[in-house]
């Protein structure tokens, strides 16, 4: 409630200001005062302007009237404080500003612009009254502070509830995506249309998904509150400062997608740093609903092959790179012997196994050339041909006689190494 000091009463001068204010409200007609406003509102601010609602409109209209006669009766009053809250079409005008996507900052603008026009007429008009001149200098400043105070007040609660009604429908929303998202990664089926509309998403075109979390013994409050930012700016970096979607799961836990016109993985690759306590895992891009689930479980199984490979794994994971160790990887425990009986002793997670399985990863990837090898490694063409050999005496067979067998235990190895036991 808007509770708003007049002044004291009781002298002449008192009541000859108090005549000239109920002169100035009898010679101002609200009505027409208020079709002036709504007019400055639906040109001078840009969301009013662009809005083709004409309930909206009339809506407006009727806010701008009823609140001009308020404000007038209040000026009338013979008591020195006048106790005002916006007229009920005021008070909901806020939730439909809210359902119809325009901001704050243009419903305190559009009452901005009211308090001009009003201080403005109440001026040209006063200017034409018979009174003394410090009668009507009074009288104007009095009227000016009720403006201001009223405006003022009447400002605070409308923002208050237009904050309440868009996190309640903010929290509505969130729901409806959060099930719906649900809904189609378990398999549900959901025309386009009505997937896009509960999403707040098109699901037409081509999508990026991505997970962004931190682990349970890495999150404190203040990463918490940043997480979801980090997660935006993923997206933003993903698909360009196109279309996002995210969806919170728990405290630690984002999912999102980004629509893309052309995914340019190496553009993402440099562009894509997060902070350190932040993991990143993005999917590949596919089209349509069933893209937009085919996205999601890469990024998923990307993320279980992250959490495979520990604190070895970098920050950010791409399904692309590692779509090979997806596989080798579905079954953990079978990986792990498969490493134990391929590689022998060479998977042993110790400085010197490492060392030599860096070397027969690099002599296969440069089609078994010691010398190419040794130039990639910084080494002598001969530590080459003696690591070869040494690594041929530890597993008691040539290196090619399992050739594809060990380049996929070499692959596991360098995600997971065998704990030394």
């Amino acid at each position: 409630m808007a509770e708003i000091d007049l002044g004291s009463a009781g002298t002449d001068r008192d009541r000859a200001i108090e005549a000239l204010l109920g002169g100035l409200a009898d010679a101002i007609d609200p009505d027409r005062l208020s079709d002036e406003i709504l007019e400055a509102i639906y040109t001078r601010v840009e969301e009013f302007a662009e809005d083709g609602d004409e309930d909206l409109r009339r809506m407006t209209g009727t806010v701008a009237t009823r609140t001009l006669h308020d404000v007038w009766r209040g000026l009338r009053r013979s008591s020195r404080t006048a106790e005002l809250d916006p007229p009920p079409v005021a008070a909901a005008w806020p939730a439909e500003l809210v359902h119809r996507g325009i901001e704050l900052h243009a419903m305190l603008r559009a009452y901005r612009l009211g308090h001009e026009l009003v201080e403005a007429a109440w001026q040209t008009t006063i200017s034409r009254l018979e009174a003394d001149d410090d009668v009507r200098a009074e009288a104007l400043l009095r009227a000016s502070r009720f403006f201001f105070a009223y405006v003022d007040a009447v400002s605070v609660q409308l923002t208050h509830t237009y904050i309440e009604e868009r996190a309640r429908r903010n929290r509505g929303a969130a729901v409806l995506r959060a099930e719906t998202v649900r809904e189609l990664l378990d398999g549900g089926s959901m025309p386009a249309d009505r997937a896009s509309a509960a999403l707040r998403y098109d699901v037409s075109g081509t999508h990026v998904g991505f997970i962004v979390w931190m682990e349970p013994s890495e999150p404190d409050g203040r990463h918490a509150v940043t997480l979801e930012s980090v997660a935006a700016r993923v997206g933003s970096v993903v698909g360009r400062g196109g279309e996002v979607m995210l969806v919170p799961v728990g405290n630690w836990v984002v999912w999102g997608w980004a629509r893309v016109i052309a995914h340019d993985l190496d553009r993402v690759r440099a562009e894509l740093v997060v902070p350190d306590p932040v993991h990143v895992t993005v999917g590949d891009a596919s089209p349509g609903i069933d893209g937009l689930i085919r996205t999601h479980d890469e990024a998923t199984a990307a993320r279980r092959v992250a959490r495979f490979a520990g604190n070895r794994s970098e920050r950010v994971v791409f399904h692309h790179d590692v779509a090979l160790l997806e596989l080798l990887t579905a079954d953990p425990v079978a990986a792990q012997r498969f490493v134990r009986a391929e590689l022998g002793p060479l998977a042993v997670d110790d400085e010197q196994a490492a060392r030599l399985r860096s070397t027969v990863q690099v002599y296969l990837d440069e089609n078994l050339s010691p010398i190419r090898t040794a130039r990639r490694l910084g080494v002598n063409k001969n530590t080459v041909v003696n690591r070869m050999e040494k690594v041929e005496d530890l597993l008691g067979h040539a290196v090619l006689s399992r050739r594809r067998e060990i380049e996929a235990a070499l692959r596991l190895a360098a995600a997971d190494p065998v704990a030394d036991d």
